[in-house]
């Protein structure tokens, strides 16, 4: 397991070197005050709208349960198109950053990543 900084952001350290930034994780954008829960997402997937939230304490509801991470809410979620797709595509893996979009303040729909790419680079 990796462990979190103060910032949300993920570390990893090996003997000798400083530690190296993996990604951020939900709790570290609300802590950053980036995201404001609850923050509804969606998806138009398989002619199908989906949908989803950030909570407060960062996990993401989807369809009545409650995920750690939005990679786990948007593979549920795809798995509910399954039918669509055949039986082989049941429990495809998701990149929940690039898969859930939100409404920005302009009301368009921009992915959940950028809100991420913008704090890493910022």
């Amino acid at each position: 397991m990796t462990p979190a900084s103060r910032s949300g952001r993920q570390e990893s350290k090996t003997a000798g070197d400083a530690p190296k930034k993996l990604g951020v994780l939900l709790v570290g954008l609300i802590a950053a005050g980036v995201i404001d829960p609850p923050l509804r997402l969606e998806r138009n997937y398989l002619e199908r709208r989906l949908k989803a939230q950030i909570e407060p304490d960062g996990t993401v509801t989807c369809m009545g349960r409650s995920f750690c991470t939005l990679s786990s809410a948007a593979s549920h979620a795809r798995d509910t198109c399954a039918e669509r797709l055949g039986a082989e595509a049941h429990h495809l893996s998701s990149n929940g950053w690039a898969f859930w979009q939100f409404r920005n303040g302009d009301g368009e729909l921009e992915s959940i990543g950028n809100l991420r790419r913008r704090f890493l680079d910022g």
